[in-house]
């Protein structure tokens, strides 16, 4: 498992346990942190592929790697590393990667959901590029141009509304403290 998805699982797990479940229905207790049984199976579902053993060992070896994970992050919050500048730059910086990860995501979807092109503007791209495809019937480039038709238009469809964003917002820059020449 790589180093960011075992992080990424540490993430997971430390929302899991922290979430607060009467104590009759937690069969997890660290210190005052708490996990359900759905809350362990959903952890060991999401962080393991399909075909990994479900058998009580493997899942007993994963609740060790929680337990011990918790340990360790309750320690880290007892000595005040949670509230450290580095690292809550590094969790803002990760949260507005995955945010716009997940906004460009959606747009493209939408914008893929949108966009048509005909077998005529396919044959009009061929016939005014030629060079391109030299050697290459029409119905041999006609996946290519299509997914390259698609690109454009989703391209341009992203750049304007990028556009109407900016046109929304009220930005402003003061270029000389960031040592840029307008």
């Amino acid at each position: 498992m790589s180093k960011i998805h075992m992080g990424f699982c540490a993430v997971v797990a430390i929302c899991l346990i922290s979430c607060s479940r009467p104590q009759d229905e937690a069969p997890v207790k660290i210190d005052a942190a708490r996990m359900s049984a759905e809350e362990f199976n959903h952890l060991y579902k999401f962080s393991h592929p399909e075909d990994y053993p479900q058998d009580s060992v493997h899942r007993q070896e994963f609740l060790g790697e929680i337990i011990n994970r918790k340990l360790m992050l309750l320690e880290a919050e007892r000595m005040g590393l949670d509230r450290d500048p580095q690292f809550l730059r590094e969790v803002q910086d990760f949260w507005q990667e995955r945010l716009l990860k997940l906004v460009l995501q959606r747009k493209s979807e939408e914008y893929r959901s949108k966009v048509r092109v005909t077998p005529e503007e396919i044959k009009q791209y061929f016939e005014e590029h030629p060079e391109w495809f030299a050697g290459m019937t029409l119905q041999q480039s006609s996946d290519n141009i299509r997914q390259l038709l698609l690109q454009a238009r989703q391209q341009a469809m992203m750049e304007e509304w990028l556009k109407a964003l900016r046109t929304q917002a009220k930005i402003t820059v003061d270029y000389s403290r960031l040592g840029i020449q307008p």
